[in-house]
């Protein structure tokens, strides 16, 4: 905690240069007061997270198919960020040290600290997916992800403390605290969608380590939140045994120099150039995607096969998805009948069909995954025979279609899984005790 003599005159601390960009990103207290004295921080603050969002979207999406993806930055920021300044009022309100000036001027000072950190995510525009495989650039986007997060918070922090003359563990619990209620919100959501994995879903690499990374976040978070809580308060509450001799100091309006200007503009001169050669490939990805959704797939497939391989990102996965609470679109049936009408490429196939077992599976009918197969054999017979027998005719395209050793070989056994359940599921439908179920099935052969 900083204990300081009331100040009654503004403090004069000069114009805000270029400098103060990088400065304010590594903490330096001069460059953060500089922030906080010029209103035209917010702006700057504004051109950076637009950069931003530009850094993280140019090689990700089709910017003509998914516009909407640029403003999500700018409109997540204004809501999360409303969310902590209500929570820091309230932790600073305890302290009873009077809050700088009216709460709407307030807000706007602190919503360009908060904008200012957005440089930050240029980190994310390294084009990784393009340098190794896809697993390797994953581990690589998630570790960077966390640095990212982790370097923001710390800064935040800083920034509060330096705004309202608290100690910088006390700003980090007011920060953390509604940072980690926010994301146990937005964690458990993405995780209940994945509810399914919980019945034996076969995830693929990239989903178990999606998995892996959110269920330890989300970890972190829950466990965290009341710790953080009562030590935010506790905090505060020894804060307001001193707080006549603190004081939140006023600024001079401090103005912005024009040269600073040329950070958002070569930033965004450098991620628009970068998006005219990602774009393309991203665009021609969105077109299969749409064609897909819309059921139109044969038109897909010789979009794909037109194009060749080399032309869409290496990095893709068009739909139909996995897991989902709707059903897979389009269905997984259709897709193989399209897929063995135009016989296309083998990479058209392997990238259409990661996942085809599960898919296929849902469709007809089974939620619980295919990720155990001893109990797959064991329990799968209580589903209806009549879908057991159209899956059966389904799973025989699926067999057929070229795939890695490993994955015709699983599927294989797959099918022999569905064909020998439904002489089960007959008499199971015909109520025959469990006993009598081996013998049906001899008998049926």
């Amino acid at each position: 905690m900083t204990n300081e003599a009331d100040v009654s005159e503004p403090i004069d601390v000069g114009p805000m240069r270029l400098i103060d960009v990088a400065g304010f990103l590594i903490g330096r207290r001069c460059s953060i007061e500089r922030v906080i004295a010029s209103k035209a921080s917010l702006a700057l603050g504004a051109a950076l997270v637009a950069t931003a969002a530009l850094a993280r979207e140019y090689d990700a999406v089709s910017f003509i198919h998914q516009p909407l993806d640029l403003l999500a930055p700018l409109a997540a920021s204004i809501f999360v960020s409303a969310i902590v300044f209500a929570v820091v009022r309230c932790f600073h309100a305890i302290t009873a040290i009077p809050h700088p000036g009216s709460t709407a001027d307030d807000y706007r000072v602190f919503l360009s600290g908060y904008w200012m950190t957005a440089p930050l995510a240029w980190l994310y525009a390294i084009p990784i997916e393009t340098m190794t495989d896809e697993i390797s650039a994953l581990r690589f986007n998630l570790t960077l992800l966390s640095i990212v997060s982790i370097w923001r918070v710390l800064l935040f922090a800083r920034f509060v403390s330096v705004r309202y003359r608290v100690s910088l563990n006390a700003a980090l619990c007011w920060v953390l605290a509604p940072c980690m209620a926010i994301a146990v919100v937005a964690l458990f959501q993405q995780i209940l969608s994945m509810v399914s994995i919980m019945g034996g879903l076969r995830l693929t690499e990239t989903q178990q380590i999606l998995l892996d990374f959110r269920s330890n976040v989300f970890g972190v978070a829950f466990y965290g939140f009341i710790p953080t809580l009562l030590l935010g308060i506790g905090l505060a509450v020894a804060i307001r045994k001193h707080a006549e001799s603190i004081a939140v100091p006023r600024f001079r309006p401090s103005v912005l120099q024009r040269w600073t200007w040329a950070i958002p503009v070569l930033a965004f001169v450098g991620f628009t150039i970068a998006a005219v050669f990602f774009q393309p490939p991203r665009y021609r990805a969105a077109q299969v995607d749409q064609l897909l959704t819309d059921g139109r797939i044969d038109e897909a497939i010789t979009l794909m096969q037109r194009q060749g391989e080399d032309r869409f990102p290496s990095v893709w996965d068009p739909p139909p998805h996995f897991p989902t609470r709707r059903k897979p679109t389009p269905p997984i049936s259709d897709l193989l009948a399209a897929i063995g009408r135009n016989q296309p490429e083998r990479w058209i196939s392997d990238q259409l069909l990661v996942q085809a077992d599960e898919l296929l599976m849902w469709q007809f009918g089974w939620t619980q995954g295919v990720g155990d197969e001893s109990y797959l054999e064991s329990t799968l017979f209580i589903t209806d025979r009549s879908a057991l027998v159209e899956l059966h005719e389904h799973f025989q395209k699926l067999v057929d279609v070229p795939a890695s050793d490993k994955e015709q070989q699983r599927r294989t056994r797959l099918l022999k899984i569905i064909h020998d359940s439904i002489p089960k599921a007959e008499a199971f439908e015909n109520d025959l005790p469990v006993s009598e179920v081996a013998e049906t099935e001899t008998e049926t052969d």
